[in-house]
């Protein structure tokens, strides 16, 4: 048995330097319910005003992207952003200083998930945060 890694395409990126008084951070994919993104608006509560939030997130089927707009327009350090094409995702998360997904290992897909997100994260050179997904959080502390 193997495991083939949902790595993005390599992209030869410069390492770009966080400003010490502006930290952008970028999460990016599909507003599903199950994945609870409303946890990370909720942590932007405990960082200083340094630091934003950007969500590029394709709609759900349902109303949750909604929800998570009108939960995120009480704090302007959370912005949306539109969507683009998967080939331009390590292009457009390079202008950021972390990548973060807060997967909660809720069910066994969840718990095993190794997300084409943090490949994207490390193609675009970002800092990644994490939650405690086992296999996400086996390549960070890994590497």
């Amino acid at each position: 048995m193997f495991v083939i890694d949902n790595a993005a395409p390599f992209h030869d990126l410069p390492v770009q330097p966080t400003k010490s008084d502006s930290v952008r951070i970028i999460h990016h994919g599909t507003a599903i319910p199950a994945r609870r993104l409303e946890r990370m608006i909720e942590m932007m509560a405990h960082t200083d005003e340094r630091y934003t939030l950007d969500f590029m997130l394709l709609p759900d089927a349902g109303s949750y992207l909604l929800r998570l707009k009108k939960l995120a327009a009480r704090n302007p350090r959370i912005h949306f952003r539109e969507p683009v094409p998967t080939a331009e995702i390590v292009r457009i998360c390079a202008d950021y200083d972390i990548g973060l997904y807060l997967l909660e290992p809720i069910n066994l897909h969840h718990e095993f998930a190794l997300s084409n997100k943090i490949f994207e994260f490390i193609q675009a050179q970002l800092a990644l945060v994490i939650g405690p997904s086992p296999e996400m959080a086996r390549i960070v502390t890994n590497y």
